[in-house]
């Protein structure tokens, strides 16, 4: 609307033979504002909504991102699921740059787990599959509004499928029913 208004005053003043105000700047671009990223906003917010359904919140991560400390052993495909609820976590902390807390893997003591920002693929509902997927462009993740409604569940059904299928051995179809 901005920019229509510009135009509008433009011809206004050349029609009249006016010069235009020095506001008006129509040769310069505006600098874009940097915001921080919404991805660790849409992680609290997904987290606090799974967690207040009674729901079991679980990370979908790239454990192939630098400065991802994970256990390695349960890193299938370069990707690992992690379990947030919070009694099965302690210290869960979600910050503008990371996910931390410590959790215990099978057997084993209390690991520290780190997490930065743009190695989280999705958060979503273990019961339901609610939840957000979060897609990478040019090295910087970011939200996809318009595909979220349409591939969040698709893509975490098939990740659950596929982590399914190698524990079992049997080889899925590739078809998804959409009802």
């Amino acid at each position: 609307m901005l920019k229509w208004l510009k135009l509008l005053l433009a011809r206004f003043f050349k029609k009249k033979k006016r010069d235009l105000p020095d506001y008006i700047e129509l040769s310069k671009k505006q600098p874009e504002s940097t915001m921080t990223s919404i991805r660790p906003y849409l992680i609290r917010a997904f987290y606090d909504w799974i967690s207040d359904n009674n729901c079991t919140p679980h990370l979908i991560i790239d454990a192939t991102i630098k400065g991802v400390v994970v256990p390695r052993e349960y890193v299938t495909n370069g990707q690992i699921i992690l379990d947030i609820a919070s009694d099965a976590v302690d210290n869960l902390e979600i910050t503008a740059t990371s996910v931390s807390f410590e959790a215990a893997f099978g057997a084993e003591e209390s690991v520290a787990i780190f997490l930065p920002i743009r190695s989280v693929l999705a958060i979503y509902s273990l019961e339901n599959d609610e939840g957000m997927s979060f897609v990478d462009n040019n090295n910087e993740q970011e939200w996809n509004e318009s595909d979220e409604d349409s591939t969040t569940s698709l893509s975490i059904k098939k990740r659950k499928r596929e982590q399914s299928d190698k524990k079992s051995g049997e080889k899925s179809s590739h078809l998804t029913v959409i009802k």
